[in-house]
């Protein structure tokens, strides 16, 4: 990948798209990191002051999967809305998000979004428009005094 978060859009019936977001490793490494001092900060471990655990012992109490599922879930929306307004997607619900945490923090990920968008409009054939024209109406009188 090259650093930059890549998109899929597969177009479903009745105005619905799945976009499917690549997140480069650097950005999961940055949530992990991320999810790992929110937790510091909450989690209640005897023998540390809140934000001051190490990440060993952060990693031995909560685990992995908890460690992995607040990264993504603090972070899978910013994600998400971004590859949406990059691949000019205008959602009109909440995505419906798919995914399986990921294996490590300093590996890519990926996830798909399931999500309505407004319907794209109709556009009629131009060379079919007919455009009305008012007919103008000017007194006799007028003509003859210009003239």
């Amino acid at each position: 990948m090259n650093g930059r978060v890549q998109t899929q859009v597969e177009e479903l019936p009745e105005n619905r798209v799945r976009i499917t977001v690549q997140v480069p490793s650097h950005d999961v490494h940055h949530a992990v990191e991320h999810a790992a001092d929110d937790l510091a900060s909450s989690v209640k471990i005897p023998g540390f002051r809140k934000g001051k655990v190490p990440r060993q012992v952060l990693l031995q109490r909560v685990g992995q999967e908890r460690l992995m599922t607040e990264a993504v879930e603090s972070h899978i929306g910013g994600w998400f809305w971004n590859a949406a307004a990059r691949a000019r997607l205008r959602p009109v619900e909440q995505p419906d998000y798919d995914f399986e945490l990921p294996d490590s923090a300093d590996a890519d990920w990926e996830f798909t979004a399931t999500v309505g968008v407004q319907a794209k409009p109709e556009r009629p054939d131009w060379k079919e428009l007919e455009v009305g024209v008012s007919e103008v109406e000017v007194p006799e009188e007028l003509v003859e005094a210009e003239l």
